[in-house]
């Protein structure tokens, strides 16, 4: 009888879950069968057969044979004959030790069966256009065998189905399948304490990526990275020689993530595993990075020395980026504190400045590292500033900061530290009026706001319905008027009653009467201390309501 040659869209039309699973276990070089199909005519299998074999690579049809039907009583045919003579058959029912594919239904392959595992997920994602992946198959005819090196170059024909329209993409070799096949086996002599073989294939794997010289496919390391995140290849195998463990990770992260760590994978890596150990963290450290996995890894690994050399690697600038890196790391955080606070004793100054001027002297980030603690985060604050600007601040690098952007009340609370005395006026001089000289007002308004600010003048007669207004209950104000006046009064200390203020208006300040209340003879109290606390708190509040209230008032 003849049959007529197959059109190849009929092919196409007849791929189904079953014809994939067979064709995807036929790779484990084992004999298959099909089981629950007895009912179809011999032609339908014969088609079917046929089907099967179109999704392997020509080259690889010519090693197999198949039948329409085979005794399931058989046994010793199947087991000896059959891996010679038959590969694919259908039967009643599989015998012992023989893979079996059930009709209209997916056979899952084992992912212990690396090779024929990966070829089925291939052949699921791609039959999407099954015309197209069967002439491509059908171009491959390089003779291939069913060992190792021949699976593998069948999984690199199928994977290079959806590349080859690809400009970007360069052909995919074997190479590609032959680390996926020996990661998984290094996983394998993990679990099995098999040490002289896992080395071996690390030694293997260390090669291959040596000789390819660190360049990967596209896509090619996210399957890499599928696989050790699956089968746990950077965790912390107990039982595991030192030197052993650290030659895994370090190969493996060169498969997986090289030839340079970026801090995205290393992010990924250490959410992956949870609590890193050691042997992977010295196994990372030591791959060519940046600065922030560079200075986060040593934080992590706790250890001076390492920490030390990745500092003195990196610029001021370098540390406050990483400082200022979200999400934030308290701890190295800390470290950088440090690290710029020893810098700014040896005169690195500048440098550090300018890295804490971009990143709003890290204000964002101190505040991360204490949540709870606006006094921590100001002497924390006061050590930067000290770093960069030494013990004191002159009025324009005061104005540079308290001028940017708000960092909260700890950075200006450690500004105003820094410049130490004549803070107050300062503030008044180079930020609120700088504030207020860019809000829009007339030239007439501004400096009318200007005039009352620098030059407040003594209050005369004026009713008023707080009792605290008045000293001595006459109606007559003792104190500036406004909300100057007010703010000055609250600071005083309630045991102070009946002491007189009076403004030099030439010099722009306040100053205590000298006319204070004797109480022992001795020539009266030290005023200065009470001028220094009422210019702290207007320098303080006026930042905040001054300009307020003062526009209000017009």
């Amino acid at each position: 009888m003849s049959v007529e040659a197959p059109n190849i869209e009929d092919i196409a039309a007849r791929v189904g879950l079953e014809a994939i699973s067979a064709a995807a276990l036929l790779l484990t070089d084992e004999p298959v069968c099909v089981v629950g199909g007895e009912a179809l005519p011999w032609l339908e299998r014969l088609r079917f057969l046929d089907t099967v074999f179109s999704l392997l690579p020509y080259g690889m049809r010519t090693r197999l044979s198949a039948s329409t039907w085979t005794s399931s009583t058989a046994g010793r045919w199947w087991t000896s004959k059959a891996r010679n003579e038959c590969r694919l058959s259908f039967t009643k029912h599989a015998p012992e030790g023989v893979h079996s594919v059930r009709w209209g239904a997916l056979t899952e392959v084992s992912s212990s069966r690396h090779d024929a595992h990966r070829y089925q997920n291939l052949l699921v994602d791609r039959c999407g256009q099954p015309t197209a992946l069967i002439e491509w198959l059908a171009a491959g005819t390089e003779p291939m065998s069913f060992s190792p090196d021949g699976r593998a170059r069948a999984l690199a024909r199928l994977s290079e189905f959806t590349a080859r329209d690809d400009a970007a993409t360069r052909a995919i070799s074997a190479d590609q399948f032959t680390m996926e096949r020996l990661l998984n086996e290094c996983a394998d002599f993990l679990k099995s304490r098999q040490d002289g073989k896992l080395a071996e294939h690390l030694d293997r794997l260390g090669n291959m990526v040596s000789r390819q010289g660190g360049r990967f496919f596209t896509g090619e390391q996210r399957r890499y990275q599928e696989v050790i995140a699956e089968r746990q290849l950077l965790w912390t195998w107990q039982d595991v020689d030192d030197d052993l463990l650290f030659q895994l990770h370090a190969v493996i992260l060169k498969v997986g993530y090289g030839p340079k760590l970026s801090a995205r994978n290393m992010d990924e890596i250490l959410d992956g595993v949870g609590s890193p150990g050691r042997s992977l963290l010295l196994a990372m450290l030591r791959m060519p990075s940046d600065a922030v996995v560079r200075l986060t890894l040593a934080c992590r690994l706790d250890d001076k020395a390492e920490l030390r050399r990745a500092f003195d690697q990196h610029s001021a600038g370098d540390l406050v980026n990483v400082a200022a890196r979200e999400p934030y790391d308290g701890r190295l955080i800390q470290e950088i504190v440090d690290e710029l606070a020893r810098r700014g004793s040896a005169e690195e100054g500048l440098d550090i400045a300018g890295a804490l001027r971009e990143h709003n002297y890290l204000s964002d980030a101190i505040k991360a590292l204490h949540p709870a603690s606006i006094e921590n985060r100001t002497r924390v604050l006061r050590r930067l500033l000290v770093a960069a600007y030494g013990q004191n601040l002159e009025p324009m690098e005061f104005a540079e900061i308290v001028g940017l952007p708000p960092g909260g009340e700890p950075l200006l609370a450690a500004a105003i530290l820094s410049h130490g005395a004549g803070a107050g006026e300062t503030l008044l001089q180079t930020v609120v009026l700088s504030y207020l000289g860019n809000a829009g007002l007339d030239p007439t308004t501004f400096m009318k706001v200007k005039s009352a600010l620098l030059e407040p003048k003594l209050g005369g007669p004026a009713p008023s319905d707080d009792p605290e207004a008045y000293e001595d209950g006459s109606g007559n104000l003792n104190a500036p008027e406004g909300a100057v006046s007010r703010i000055l009064r609250k600071l005083r200390n309630p045991m102070s009653r009946g002491r007189s203020v009076r403004v030099s208006s030439r010099h722009g300040h306040l100053e205590e009467a000298a006319g204070l209340r004797r109480q022992d003879g001795s020539g009266g109290k030290d005023w200065l201390p009470y001028v220094l606390l009422a210019i702290l708190g207007v320098a303080v509040v006026l930042f905040f309501v001054l300009g307020y209230e003062l526009l209000k008032s017009l």
